[in-house]
């Protein structure tokens, strides 16, 4: 089970990142922080795109269902990222994201 635990981690990094760099974002930050009850994503840019935020706040969809979870993950295995902030919020549970002096940050958690 920690096996599909760590696959579906690098899924969310993966979908973010790939999310980022198609909005054109040349510099990416980010950590993964695994607590006994939650894990959490830091993703941090450097950008003057102040719309990006905006648009990642109305692009995500924070909508966690372990049923339809474990189903879309059985459906996507290893096929190439849709670069959709959906299938990322289909995998946590909420976030926070801040925007100052040209650093956008975000805080993806997931619940264990």
């Amino acid at each position: 089970m920690i096996l599909h635990e760590n696959m579906k981690n690098a899924k969310i990094m993966e979908e973010a990142f790939a999310y980022f760099l198609e909005k054109g974002i040349k510099e990416i930050q980010s950590s993964i922080v695994i607590h006994e009850k939650e894990t959490v994503f830091t993703i941090v840019i450097k950008t003057n795109k102040t719309k990006l935020f905006d648009q990642f706040k109305q692009d995500m969809v924070c909508c966690r269902d372990d049923e339809l979870e474990e189903y879309g993950w059985e459906l996507m295995g290893d096929e190439t990222c849709v670069c959709e902030l959906r299938t990322l919020g289909m995998y946590i549970d909420n976030y926070d994201s801040k925007y100052e002096n040209g650093i956008f940050e975000i805080k993806l958690h997931r619940k264990k």
